[in-house]
C-alpha cells in the first residue's frame, strides 16, 4: 500500500527576468509541486495602474518540468499555472485571492502557494499521470522570473524585494514497481 510523504525539496534563486533550476529529489512517485513565492511589493507616490491578469503569478514567466535532461513534461507560464491549480481544484490557489494594492507609498507582502500537479484529481485513477521521480534519472523544476512590469500595464516606478522561492513536493512511497504511469505533457505558450 503506497505511503503519502511531503518533503522540502529546496529554494529556487530569484534574479529578475532570469531562470534558476532546482534538482527535483528522487524519493518516490511524485504527485505535485508547491511552488511558496513570498515576496513584498513597494508602489511609489504614483501608484501604478492596470494589474494583468494573475497579477500575483505574473512574476513567474515560466515554470518547466524537465525529465532526463532532455523531456519537458510542463511548461507553463506562472498565470496559466494558478488558473489550472483552480480550475483542477475548484478553488484559487493560495494566496492568489489577495488584493493587489494600487495606492501610493505602499508597501505590500504576497505569500502565495501554487501547485504543479501531476496526477488527475477527478479521475477515477488519479495516479495514472504522476511522475515516477524515483525510476528517472534527473527531474528539473526550472524557473524563468519576470519583473515589476509583468505585474502592470503601468508600474509607476513601483518595485519588487525579498523574493524567495521554496519548493515542497508530494509523493508516494512504496508504489509498486510494475506500476505504469503515463506521460501527461502540458505546454502553453
Amino acid at each position: 500500500m503506497p505511503i503519502p510523504h511531503t518533503e522540502t525539496i529546496g529554494q529556487v534563486d530569484f534574479t529578475e527576468n532570469g531562470r534558476h533550476t532546482l534538482n527535483i529529489n528522487r524519493t518516490g512517485v511524485l504527485t505535485r509541486l508547491l511552488m511558496r513565492v513570498r515576496f513584498t511589493v513597494t508602489n511609489t507616490a504614483s501608484a501604478p495602474t492596470d494589474p494583468l491578469w494573475q497579477t500575483l503569478a505574473s512574476l513567474i514567466k515560466r515554470v518547466e518540468v524537465i525529465v532526463n535532461g532532455q523531456d519537458t513534461v510542463q511548461s507553463i507560464d506562472g498565470p496559466g499555472l494558478a488558473m489550472r491549480a483552480s480550475l483542477m481544484n475548484s478553488v484559487a490557489a493560495t494566496g492568489m485571492s489577495d488584493s493587489v494594492v494600487l495606492t501610493g507609498s505602499a508597501a505590500t507582502s504576497y505569500d502565495v502557494i501554487i501547485p504543479i500537479t501531476f496526477t488527475l484529481p477527478r479521475s477515477a485513477d488519479p495516479m495514472r499521470t504522476a511522475l515516477p521521480a524515483d525510476r528517472l534519472g534527473q527531474s528539473v523544476l526550472a524557473v524563468t522570473w519576470g519583473n515589476i512590469n509583468d505585474f502592470y500595464g503601468t508600474a509607476n516606478a513601483a518595485t519588487i524585494s525579498g523574493v524567495t522561492c521554496d519548493v515542497i513536493g508530494d509523493y508516494m512511497l512504496g508504489v509498486a514497481a510494475d506500476q505504469p504511469f503515463e506521460a501527461r505533457i502540458l505546454s502553453t505558450k
